[in-house]
């Protein structure tokens, strides 16, 4: 009876002030994730919606809008709207070289950008990447298992404080073009911090060959993985 009207007091207290049960799967203070997005109609759509809100289970998130946003996202700590110029890694760029000393707090880095659906929970995967003792982890390599695929990668705070981080991003040309976004971003990242000795690693250890356009069905069919690339599916 005491376990019932304890149950009831808690409920009641909730009602009264407003306080609500947290989904926080850990401290998300610990970790930080910097989720770039650009939307034609000027909203977070709900499946952009959808993926912030497993991604704000572990990290706080700040979205960074390339483009005008009208808009708002209960699971987003802060929205920054920038001009749509830059594509993902200028917007990155623009907010790691002028936040440096606050990102440099947090034991994990995630960068992350809306160019994927989400299909199923992503737990398992973020979970494997903040577990992980791999000083970068994706979701997925490029070619040749060359890089590590640009939309989720999920950076150490030893590689966030060490100086070739910031080096890296300093010394990025201005982002003119997608293939600007590939070429100085996405192709380099992984081999650029390689060469200094930190370790990189994928969610499902995959050879990285896949044409874009038959990814699909190898992600949710073969790899069972929880999210599909846009550009797949369209």
């Amino acid at each position: 009876m005491k376990k019932f009207i304890g149950i009831i007091f808690t409920f009641l207290v909730i009602s009264l002030y407003g306080l609500s049960i947290s989904n926080k799967a850990v401290d998300d203070e610990k970790n930080l994730c910097l989720y770039v997005m650009s939307s034609n109609n000027k909203k977070i759509c709900a499946w952009r919606k959808d993926v912030i809100e497993n991604i704000a289970k572990y990290y706080k998130v700040i979205i960074i809008s390339n483009g005008e946003l009208d808009d708002k996202c209960d699971n987003a700590d802060k929205i920054i709207v920038r001009p749509n110029e830059g594509y993902d890694f200028g917007a990155w760029k623009e907010y790691i070289v002028e936040n440096y000393d606050y990102i440099k707090q947090f034991d994990n880095l995630l960068i992350a950008n809306d160019s994927f659906y989400k299909v199923a929970s992503m737990d398992e995967v973020i979970e494997k990447g903040l577990n992980s003792d791999f000083d970068l982890y994706g979701i997925k390599y490029g070619a040749d298992r060359l890089f590590l695929e640009s939309y989720f990668i999920n950076i150490k705070k030893r590689v966030v404080n060490s100086e070739c981080f910031i080096n890296f991003w300093l010394s990025m040309p201005e982002i003119k073009s997608w293939g600007d976004a590939c070429g100085y971003g996405e192709a380099r990242f992984t081999e650029y911090f390689r060469s200094y000795g930190f370790s990189s690693q994928d969610f499902k250890n995959t050879d990285g060959n896949t044409n874009i356009y038959d990814c699909a069905r190898w992600m949710t069919d073969e790899w069972d993985f929880p999210i599909v690339k846009r550009k797949s599916v369209k």
